[in-house]
Formats: C-alpha cells, structure tokens, sequence
C-alpha cells in the first residue's frame, strides 16, 4: 500500500498479471496474516486467500475508475 501511496499517478499496469501480482502482494499478504494469527496452516486456505486478495484488489481498482477518472488516473 505505502507504493501505491507513493506512487500514486504513476502507478499503472501493463498486464493483467502486474495487477494480480500487487493484489497479491498488498491485499493476499494481510489475508495470510489474519490465516497465520487464527492458527491455520491449509494449503487450500493459502491458496483461497492467494485467489481472494487478487480478485478484492481487481475489484477495488474497479471501483476506483470513476473516482479517479476526474484526476486522468487510471490503473488499467
């Protein structure tokens, strides 16, 4: 998150697999975290979480176009 803070205007995906890959590591990390503190070691929990962080960020930058359209920012 503190990137995308930093960098903000700038930060912009030339792939698909770019922006699953900052869903992962923004949004994913917490859910392991919260996996972590609940005592759970699942593979499928990982994997779950791994799937979840991804589409949540997709869909937040979704939510996002028409806020910052105003701005001429977009992250697609």
């Amino acid at each position: 998150r503190e990137e995308e803070l930093r960098r903000e205007g700038s930060l912009q995906f030339r792939t698909v697999d770019q922006l699953e890959d900052f869903g992962e590591r923004v949004y994913s990390s917490l859910l392991y975290m919260a996996l972590q503190s609940a005592g759970i070691k699942n593979v499928e929990a990982d994997h779950a979480a791994s799937h979840l962080g991804k589409s949540s960020y997709v869909a937040t930058v979704l939510r996002g176009l028409q806020m910052h359209s105003p701005r001429r920012l977009c992250f697609l």
